[in-house]
């Protein structure tokens, strides 16, 4: 992986975007939200026991880093159970078969 030539133009990225949650939410298992709905950072799990709001997880993806020919990508995920409760990975990917797959995942860190 240190031999991809990843793009790295900042113009492509500046504008924001959202995963649409309406298929997430097709279930009554998980109610899935954007963390734009919730206080920042360590504010969070303060809040969440203020109000006793059932917050299970909060799980973040950065944008895909794609290399030139767009055939391999690199995004990084976090995922956080409580103020010192998660981990992050890089997540690899690839194009086969004009599909994306996930190639490789990487941890980057523990609390």
């Amino acid at each position: 992986y240190r031999k991809l030539d990843f793009n790295t133009d900042t113009n492509s990225i500046k504008t924001g975007y959202k995963i649409n949650l309406t298929e997430f939410n097709n279930t009554n298992k998980y109610l899935f939200k954007y963390s734009s709905e919730f206080p920042k950072n360590s504010e969070l799990w303060r809040w969440k026991f203020e109000n006793n709001y059932d917050l299970k997880a909060i799980i973040s993806f950065s944008r895909i880093l794609f290399d030139k020919n767009k055939e391999f990508g690199v995004l990084m995920s976090g995922i956080a159970y409580g103020k010192l409760n998660g981990n992050g990975v890089l997540i690899f990917i690839k194009k086969e078969s004009d599909k994306w797959i996930i190639d490789k995942i990487i941890e980057t860190w523990i609390s």
